[in-house]
């Protein structure tokens, strides 16, 4: 409400200055309109551009600014799950098949935001600073996988994520072996080096988390 007040105060501050003016010069033009129909184009011209300035105002103002968790969350999503370099681990690289690259590339998505997930949490414990950017950062995740239609709240991400890593943690081939299975067979024993590259992962993840941490 006070928002508004002050959008139609604005507007109309900013109306009634070329307003004057205009009625000024329609004074001075020959033939000149009467009175009323200028006081009627005058009082029509600030109603719309008050209603206006107040509709732009309301639009802008519930453009809410991220809060820094919230911020924080979305670089590390950035960073962890959209810029990461898939190095040796590319479908083509593995020989999956053609008509099985785009779940593959959905999968290692999916396997990304797990693993930075678990990897934030780590970090982030109760003497940190980062337990509100976890809470953000899992939001943000059942958001992500949400558009992508994979429904899931944050108990079950949460739940999933911790199973998943301590998986790959505890037997990497046995955890490689398992998620390649639905792409077919291996026969380069490609599993290996998919394994030490989500290990690898998820050592660079935890040590960034570190030492890029809110103090």
């Amino acid at each position: 409400m006070i928002r508004k007040s002050i959008s139609c105060a604005l507007a109309g501050l900013l109306t009634v200055v070329p307003a004057l003016v205009l009625f000024e010069l329609l004074g001075h033009w020959q033939p000149a309109p009467s009175g009323g129909v200028v006081v009627s184009l005058v009082f029509c011209f600030a109603v719309g551009v008050i209603w206006l300035g107040t509709e732009v105002s309301e639009i802008l103002w519930s453009k809410k600014k991220p809060s820094w968790e919230e911020q924080y969350a979305q670089n590390i999503y950035n960073a962890f799950v959209v810029s990461n370099d898939p190095g040796d681990i590319t479908a083509l690289k593995l020989e999956i098949p053609t008509a099985l690259h785009a779940v593959y590339q959905n999968k290692i998505v999916l396997q990304r935001e797990l693993l930075s997930f678990v990897a934030l949490a780590s970090v982030a414990n109760p003497d940190s600073n980062l337990q509100p950017v976890l809470r953000a950062y899992g939001n943000l995740l059942v958001n992500k996988m949400a558009e992508r239609g994979l429904q899931m709240s944050d108990k079950q991400l949460a739940d999933a994520a911790f199973d998943d890593v301590e998986a790959m943690v505890a037997q990497p081939f046995k955890w490689a072996r398992e998620w390649l299975a639905e792409f077919g067979d291996n026969p380069k024993d490609n599993y290996i080096s998919f394994a030490e590259h989500w290990l690898r992962l998820w050592q660079a993840h935890k040590s960034a988390i570190e030492q890029t941490q809110p103090r």
